[in-house]
């Protein structure tokens, strides 16, 4: 079950991490779903940021980060399941936390690899739940 929730919490931040815009520049799936004519910014004066530019989101986007933030709350679910109530919500900040690790280190050092290692987590996370049910 650990490897289970791991692979879970990773696919979930990656996920989340894959779908901001200063991630998703990386990979060519996430271009296609922030691409540049989608982007509508404010009136602003020249040489200043737009402070309330808007940034309509795409269903897709809004449907990644949701399936992120279902696949973290299921590691999670998982660890508390695994351990008990107490004891897992200690064990599931753990996984977390590593999880998150993971994600960092692969967002900067080989961020054209992100969604492909959300889906492989995915894949991992599937099997092991298989093999622990079975």
């Amino acid at each position: 079950m650990m490897i289970a929730s791991l692979a879970f919490a990773y696919s979930g931040f990656a996920l989340l991490c894959a779908t901001t815009r200063r991630h998703s520049v990386n990979s060519h799936f996430m271009k296609r779903l922030f691409h540049k004519s989608h982007i509508h910014k404010s009136h602003t004066v020249k040489n200043s940021h737009p402070v309330f530019a808007v940034w309509p989101v795409k269903p897709a986007i809004l449907l990644l980060r949701l399936a992120g933030l279902i696949l973290i709350s299921l590691a999670l679910v998982y660890c508390m399941s695994t351990w008990g109530f107490t004891v897992g919500i200690s064990a599931g900040w753990l996984v977390l936390a590593m999880a998150a690790y993971l994600v960092v280190l692969t967002a900067t050092y080989l961020p054209k690899k992100l969604t492909q290692g959300a889906l492989i987590g995915l894949l991992i996370a599937l099997v092991a739940t298989g093999i622990t049910l079975s």
